[in-house]
């Protein structure tokens, strides 16, 4: 048994599956929790393991190292939770309208806890015009940028959505759109007369709605395809929002309003590889049956899903899969991805290495 059998298990809470699992003379279990380490899932996995009491059935050398990075990511996410409360002082006491996004506050809404879902660095997302407002303050509090930009401002955030700083080594990012796409219509002003207040350690922060925590979870995912760097944790979020949307939400508005979005391309094709991956199709059927219009007029969803498996893979038909996905003819996308390129490589190429091409 591989990997995903173990994954799929933990997803579902399922302990029958994941005692049966570890247990069985086929399965790597040390392949099994590289597998996880390599799609951010370790902590992921450890917390389902030991929620459900099976922890007796790891092998000690695999035992004794899932424990210790438990206790590291439970660490940092407890440096993140500290940061996160300054920074919401710091920003409300301004009174700057701004949202949290992902990290420490994902984890609590969705997963239950910190410990099932690790994270490096935090989001923050603001009203564009707020831009410079929020530099200044992140400055006063110690805040470096961490980025370049090419020719101008104003134009590297045309073709850019976020930039990071850094204090003590910890990236904080300051969004101003979830992604960036000449032919995105997103309803930012629905975004924000619809958001939600979470409450972390003792403080209350403004968050997304589930609604577009999971429009943000999907152009993410469909990026991460774009330039090879996809990981499953995306898929598991994706898993965990349905879950707390499921019977609370008409798919069939969701899909439409998508459409008057013109996302509902990546969102479908992406929500559909989500399914598949994690073998949930029947736990989501309102949702399954409201994709099947969009989804007769896209790819099939196989070479997304193997992409997703075989980790941080590039390839040229992995990008034209992902330009694919944009409601716009391909060549269209392509002019934009050569155009925008080069100041997306200088404002994303310094920070963590990330390659945005």
């Amino acid at each position: 048994m591989g990997g995903m059998t173990l994954l799929r298990a933990c997803v579902r809470e399922d302990e029958a599956a994941l005692r049966a699992a570890l247990t069985s003379p086929a399965t790597d279990v040390a392949g099994c929790l590289a597998f996880a380490h390599e799609h951010r899932l370790a902590g992921f996995v450890w917390a389902r393991v030991e929620r459900l009491g099976l922890t007796g059935l790891l092998p000690p050398a695999q035992l004794a190292a899932a424990a210790a990075g438990a206790l590291f990511e439970r660490a940092r996410s407890e440096r993140l939770t500290a940061e996160l409360r300054r920074l919401g002082e710091l920003l409300q006491a301004d009174g700057v309208p701004v949202l949290f996004l992902k990290g420490p506050l994902l984890a609590r809404r969705f997963y239950g806890g910190l410990d099932a879902r690790a994270a490096a660095d935090l989001d923050l997302f603001i009203r564009s015009p707020d831009l410079a407002r929020v530099e200044a303050l992140l400055g006063a509090a110690g805040y470096a940028p961490a980025f370049r930009v090419l020719l101008s401002r104003r134009l590297s955030r045309y073709f850019t959505h976020h930039f990071e700083y850094r204090r003590d080594g910890l990236p904080l990012d300051v969004h101003w759109a979830f992604q960036r796409h000449f032919s995105f219509a997103i309803d930012y002003r629905r975004v924000w007369t619809t958001t939600e207040r979470a409450e972390l350690g003792g403080r209350v922060y403004e968050v997304l709605s589930p609604e577009y925590e999971l429009v943000l979870q999907l152009l993410g995912i469909q990026t991460d395809l774009q330039v090879g760097k996809l990981a499953l944790r995306s898929a598991v979020d994706v898993y965990h929002i349905l879950r707390a949307m499921e019977g609370a939400i008409d798919w069939g508005e969701f899909c439409a309003r998508r459409g008057r979005e013109r996302i509902l391309r990546p969102s479908a094709y992406v929500l559909a590889m989500v399914l598949e991956l994690l073998h949930c199709r029947e736990e989501f059927p309102a949702l399954a049956a409201a994709l099947e219009p969009a989804l007769s007029e896209l790819p099939s969803t196989s070479p997304g899903v193997r992409a997703a498996l075989d980790s941080r893979t590039r390839s040229p038909g992995q990008k034209l899969l992902a330009l694919r996905l944009y409601e716009t003819p391909l060549a269209a996308a392509l002019s934009w991805w050569l155009v925008s390129l080069p100041f997306r490589l200088a404002v994303y190429g310094v920070g963590r290495g990330q390659d945005p091409a």
